[in-house]
Protein backbone atom coordinates (compact mmCIF):
# COMPACT_ATOMS: atom_id res chain seq x y z
CA UNK A 1 0.00 0.00 0.00
CA UNK A 2 3.06 2.27 0.19
CA UNK A 3 3.04 2.94 -3.57
CA UNK A 4 -0.57 4.12 -3.78
CA UNK A 5 -1.26 7.80 -4.44
CA UNK A 6 -4.78 9.09 -3.86
CA UNK A 7 -5.78 11.87 -6.24
CA UNK A 8 -8.36 14.29 -4.81
CA UNK A 9 -11.31 15.53 -6.83
CA UNK A 10 -9.72 18.95 -7.21
CA UNK A 11 -5.99 19.46 -7.15
CA UNK A 12 -3.44 22.23 -7.41
CA UNK A 13 -0.44 22.52 -9.69
CA UNK A 14 1.80 21.77 -6.71
CA UNK A 15 -0.01 18.50 -6.07
CA UNK A 16 0.43 17.53 -9.73
CA UNK A 17 4.16 18.26 -9.53
CA UNK A 18 4.42 16.14 -6.39
CA UNK A 19 2.50 13.32 -8.10
CA UNK A 20 4.78 13.57 -11.16
CA UNK A 21 7.86 13.26 -8.95
CA UNK A 22 6.20 10.30 -7.20
CA UNK A 23 5.67 8.56 -10.55
CA UNK A 24 9.25 9.16 -11.61
CA UNK A 25 10.52 7.71 -8.32
CA UNK A 26 8.01 4.79 -8.31
CA UNK A 27 7.23 3.59 -11.87
CA UNK A 28 5.08 0.74 -10.52
CA UNK A 29 2.87 3.07 -8.48
CA UNK A 30 -0.92 2.95 -8.47
CA UNK A 31 -3.13 6.03 -8.50
CA UNK A 32 -6.53 5.93 -6.91
CA UNK A 33 -8.90 8.61 -8.15
CA UNK A 34 -11.11 9.92 -5.37
CA UNK A 35 -13.96 11.49 -7.32
CA UNK A 36 -16.66 10.41 -4.90
CA UNK A 37 -18.27 7.67 -6.93
CA UNK A 38 -15.91 5.54 -9.03
CA UNK A 39 -12.66 5.14 -7.04
CA UNK A 40 -10.88 4.15 -10.26
CA UNK A 41 -7.29 2.94 -10.18
CA UNK A 42 -4.66 4.03 -12.69
CA UNK A 43 -1.20 2.68 -13.26
CA UNK A 44 1.63 5.17 -13.33
CA UNK A 45 1.91 4.80 -17.13
CA UNK A 46 -1.80 5.65 -17.50
CA UNK A 47 -1.42 8.62 -15.19
CA UNK A 48 1.63 9.91 -17.10
CA UNK A 49 -0.32 9.60 -20.36
CA UNK A 50 -3.20 11.59 -18.84
CA UNK A 51 -0.83 14.18 -17.38
CA UNK A 52 1.04 14.73 -20.66
CA UNK A 53 -2.25 15.03 -22.54
CA UNK A 54 -3.50 17.65 -20.10
CA UNK A 55 -0.19 19.48 -20.25
CA UNK A 56 -0.18 19.53 -24.06
CA UNK A 57 -3.78 20.75 -24.09
CA UNK A 58 -2.94 23.53 -21.63
CA UNK A 59 0.06 24.65 -23.68
CA UNK A 60 -1.85 24.50 -26.97
CA UNK A 61 -4.88 26.38 -25.72
CA UNK A 62 -4.83 30.14 -25.99
CA UNK A 63 -5.06 31.86 -22.66
CA UNK A 64 -5.59 35.61 -22.92
CA UNK A 65 -2.76 37.68 -21.54
CA UNK A 66 -3.01 40.84 -19.53
CA UNK A 67 -1.16 43.52 -21.44
CA UNK A 68 -1.71 46.57 -23.55
CA UNK A 69 -1.38 44.69 -26.84
CA UNK A 70 -4.14 42.28 -25.82
CA UNK A 71 -6.57 45.14 -25.49
CA UNK A 72 -8.91 45.46 -28.47
CA UNK A 73 -8.79 49.25 -28.36
CA UNK A 74 -4.98 49.18 -28.70
CA UNK A 75 -5.25 47.20 -31.93
CA UNK A 76 -7.94 49.55 -33.22
CA UNK A 77 -5.77 52.59 -32.46
CA UNK A 78 -2.74 51.00 -34.13
CA UNK A 79 -4.74 50.11 -37.23
CA UNK A 80 -6.31 53.55 -37.41
CA UNK A 81 -2.91 55.25 -37.10
CA UNK A 82 -1.36 52.97 -39.75
CA UNK A 83 -4.17 53.87 -42.12
CA UNK A 84 -3.64 57.59 -41.45
CA UNK A 85 0.14 57.38 -41.85
CA UNK A 86 -0.08 55.46 -45.11
CA UNK A 87 -2.85 57.46 -46.79
CA UNK A 88 -2.69 61.05 -45.52
CA UNK A 89 -0.28 63.68 -46.66
CA UNK A 90 -0.92 65.77 -43.55
CA UNK A 91 -0.74 64.10 -40.13
CA UNK A 92 -0.77 65.83 -36.75
CA UNK A 93 1.13 64.49 -33.75
CA UNK A 94 -1.94 64.90 -31.56
CA UNK A 95 -3.82 62.37 -33.70
CA UNK A 96 -1.47 59.54 -32.72
CA UNK A 97 -1.54 57.52 -29.48
CA UNK A 98 1.31 58.48 -27.15
CA UNK A 99 3.30 55.28 -27.53
CA UNK A 100 3.57 55.73 -31.32
CA UNK A 101 4.59 59.38 -31.27
CA UNK A 102 8.32 58.89 -30.72
CA UNK A 103 8.55 56.16 -33.35
CA UNK A 104 6.67 58.15 -36.01
CA UNK A 105 7.88 61.65 -35.20
CA UNK A 106 9.50 62.02 -38.65
CA UNK A 107 6.09 61.47 -40.34
CA UNK A 108 4.20 64.21 -38.49
CA UNK A 109 3.57 67.65 -39.89
CA UNK A 110 4.35 70.56 -37.58
CA UNK A 111 1.71 73.27 -37.29
CA UNK A 112 2.90 76.64 -35.96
Amino acid sequence: MANVWILPKTYTAGQLVTAYRFVKANPEAIFQVDDGWSNARLTSADWLRWFRGCLAEKIASHLPLNGRKDDYSWWCDAQRLARKVNTRTFLLESEAPREFRARLRHRFNVVD
